[in-house]
């Protein structure tokens, strides 16, 4: 069989969570049943596994695993932006007039923030629980599809009960939903706010509605970059 391996070209970017400098090549037919997955699959740990995939093959010495979601999201959004160009389409409802937009996204734009990483929460006088930004392998070796109580489990990072020192990777699945039952409103409001207020990236898009007034719209979130690949 004839050798048709090639060098690609190489591109460098920042990983957000440590700013450590990364090398990729861009996409390759080879990538294209991964990507075919992220953009039809509806399963969020199915999307998140497959670009997983993607950024393993296509970065060079990338810490698989503690890959935070801001970095996953980021680097993903560089690397689609180095292989097939820096805009792509999206489209969402605007919230003042409910109208379907269609507009363009400028991947350069996307800028990472540095917001609280850790909270420690205490329950009552013998029982605290420290929140801490989970990887990306942490979320998907739990059960969930990515929704409020799944990204709480994959948070918790240590519980204190009494004279007790819990570590989250030694608790099972059951041990940490019962954990999170036994939650006051208040407390789960409180490990909300930790998931909600965790490192993301974003972008600040201007559109203007059927009534023509100019609007800003951030977008945000754990999947919604990979919904405009």
């Amino acid at each position: 069989m004839k050798n048709f391996t090639r060098t690609f070209p190489k591109y460098n970017c920042l990983q957000p969570s440590n700013n450590r400098t990364l090398s990729f090549r861009p996409f390759l037919v080879a990538d294209e049943k991964s990507l075919l997955i992220i953009k039809e699959e509806k399963d969020p740990c199915l999307i998140v596994k497959n670009i997983l995939n993607i950024l393993s093959a296509c970065f060079d010495d990338l810490d698989m695993d503690n890959l935070t979601l801001q970095d996953m999201e980021y680097l993903f959004c560089m690397l689609r932006s180095k292989s097939v160009g820096e805009v792509v389409k999206t489209t969402f409802i605007c919230p003042a007039t409910n109208e379907k937009i269609s507009t363009h996204l400028d991947l350069s734009t996307i800028l990472t923030n540095n917001s609280q990483k850790e909270k420690e929460l205490i329950l009552d006088s013998s029982f605290k629980i420290i929140l801490k930004e989970p990887s990306v392998h942490r979320i998907i070796s739990l059960k969930g599809n990515f929704d409020t109580d799944h990204l709480i489990k994959s948070c918790i990072f240590k519980v204190f009960k009494e004279d007790s020192v819990f570590d989250a990777q030694d608790l099972s699945d059951e041990d940490l939903n019962e954990l999170i039952k036994n939650l006051t409103t208040k407390e789960h409001v409180e490990m909300k706010k930790f998931i909600v207020n965790l490192p993301k990236c974003f972008a600040n898009i201007s559109y203007t509605t059927k009534d023509e007034v100019v609007r800003q719209m951030r977008l945000d979130g754990v999947l919604n970059f990979f919904t405009y690949a």
